[in-house]
């Protein structure tokens, strides 16, 4: 699957040494996934099988798809190895960063948000309004600092102002 781009964050070990990974958490009465591995699939038209396929190359049984324009999609993989907190459902899992998408797409453009959740902090990054390939994370709190260097350097021009 040439021309595929993917941000291998949530896999184990992120870029400078963040330890990252997908988790799923109960949040009340829900089953949230932050974490997920993006991937940018060019072109329309694509089937579930080169979706499934993506999948199966990086070892994640769930997935969301988002669409990107009329010619991109975007797909978020859950990772078999997503560590799942007390009294989560992976099977009830839903993606932060793809609710986020749907409630704020049209409102935000370039974007980093933060939650505190136990003794972590999940990260998503947007970027023209989609969830940006490789800030979908779960860190430790001593990692913010290095992760939003990341996101504001990679952005460079384009990075909001606070």
């Amino acid at each position: 699957m040439a021309g595929i781009q993917t941000g291998m964050r949530g896999a184990e070990i992120g870029k400078n040494g963040v330890k990252t990974g997908a988790h799923i958490y109960r949040i009340g009465k829900r089953h949230i996934a932050f974490g997920l591995l993006w991937a940018k699939l060019p072109g329309v038209g694509r089937t579930g099988k080169e979706i499934r396929q993506l999948a199966e190359d990086h070892d994640a049984n769930d997935y969301v798809s988002l669409k990107i324009g009329d010619r991109n999609v975007l797909i978020g993989l859950l990772p078999k190895a997503a560590v799942i907190d007390k009294g989560a459902k992976k099977s009830a899992a839903l993606s932060a960063a793809g609710m986020l998408t749907a409630k704020l797409s049209n409102s935000i453009s370039n974007a980093l948000f933060a939650f505190r959740i136990k003794d972590r902090i999940a990260i998503i990054g947007f970027r023209n309004g989609m969830p940006l390939v490789g800030f979908d994370v779960v860190v430790a709190e001593k990692d913010v600092a290095g992760m939003v260097a990341d996101f504001l350097k990679l952005l460079g021009e384009d990075a909001p102002s606070v």
